[in-house]
């Protein structure tokens, strides 16, 4: 019951930077992942960052199908 997202990072990006939005609607629950704060570090890491929120953390009940939108930007 957690959320995982492998997002770029330039070398600084930490969980605060980023913030989930949950959207529960016609019985659905949809995730997306938004960046709040730039990583302006010089240092790219090639695999990205692996982090991840509890469905606790974001208000989910356990064992809640959750679909992931993952807008191109």
């Amino acid at each position: 019951d957690q959320a995982v997202f492998r997002v770029s990072s330039n070398g600084c990006t930490t969980k605060d930077m980023l913030t989930p939005v949950v959207v529960r609607r016609l019985g659905e629950v949809r995730l997306t992942l938004r960046r709040i704060q730039e990583d302006a570090c010089k240092t790219p890491q090639a695999n990205g960052l692996e982090l991840s929120w509890s469905f606790q953390e974001l208000g989910i009940r356990p064992g809640t199908r959750v679909t992931i939108e993952t807008p191109y930007q």
